[in-house]
């Protein structure tokens, strides 16, 4: 296989407080092709700092607070312009943190004993605009969503009739658990062109990320009518 120019390869930035835990998520990354590293960080406001300052497309926390908190992180990065996927390495595993995180925009959640061989190819899935879940409490997690906030999205019609037909399109194909890339084909656009339109259909509808868009989508009936 031929080797990826730099340009192309996923931008990454990885945080973690411990140096020896730094350096192991530095060569994991590393060794995949198609990931390069662009920054590194020690603690929550480097973290900010450095994602900042650098654009990456991926944001690896690993989440220990009050050092590292990556809940923080993934806030504080939604903003102008599309944000980085926030992956969130975490020992907690209870239901109140997983939720807090991904209302925070972090898009995936790992074990922090996740295997080497495993961490990279989450990073590419994120990074192709998809959500990770490899917590055993997470599984399921997004679905229960909807009907432990159902009045999240009420009186949103008006919202939804700003969207364009594409934007609609994006929006039924990301509830349905579709990355970017695949989204690109199915609709024979470019990826950023996808980006784009995640872009704009956040700002109108006025939510943070692809989470809250899952959520609208179903609450709304949208999947269901456009899916018919």
């Amino acid at each position: 296989m031929d080797q990826l120019r730099e340009e192309d390869r996923t931008r990454v930035v990885v945080c973690d407080t411990q140096p020896v835990m730094r350096e192991g998520l530095l060569a994991i990354v590393a060794r995949d092709p198609h990931l390069t590293v662009v920054g590194t960080a020690a603690t929550t406001a480097e973290a900010i700092d450095v994602a900042r300052r650098t654009e990456p497309e991926i944001v690896v926390v690993t989440h220990e607070p009050p050092d590292v908190n990556g809940i923080v992180v993934g806030r504080a990065l939604t903003g102008n312009g599309p944000p980085p996927g926030v992956v969130l390495l975490l020992n907690d595993g209870r239901q109140e943190t997983l939720l807090e995180a991904l209302q925070a925009g972090v898009r995936g959640l790992l074990a922090k004993r996740t295997a080497s061989h495993e961490l990279a190819p989450a990073i590419r899935t994120v990074a192709s605009g998809s959500t990770v879940l490899a917590l055993p409490d997470a599984i399921g997690l997004l679905g229960r969503l909807v009907h432990r906030f159902p009045v999240a999205f009420v009186g949103r019609s008006r919202e939804l009739s700003e969207l364009t037909r594409r934007e609609i399109e994006v929006l039924q194909l990301i509830a349905k658990g579709q990355s970017n890339h695949r989204i690109a084909r199915d609709l024979s656009l470019s990826e950023a062109t996808v980006k784009s339109h995640v872009y704009h259909m956040c700002r109108k509808l006025n939510i943070r990320d692809r989470t809250q868009a899952v959520i609208l989508a179903y609450e709304s009936g949208l999947v269901k009518a456009w899916g018919a």
